[in-house]
């Protein structure tokens, strides 16, 4: 049995971040079936993630 991976909605809010000269890649998203909750992650340039 293969397992599809599951639907991701993307919120249109995220996107490149810059400030006092340090650009981040925000990115905000949940799962289109069960919960609602949405989870932000940051990017830092280094490839650096928080979820």
């Amino acid at each position: 049995m293969i397992k599809e991976d599951p639907e991701i909605e993307v919120s249109p809010l995220g996107g490149m971040v810059a400030r006092d000269g340090m650009t981040v890649h925000v990115e905000i998203y949940r799962l289109v079936e069960g919960d609602e909750s949405w989870t932000l992650e940051v990017t830092d340039h280094e490839g650096g993630s928080t979820v």
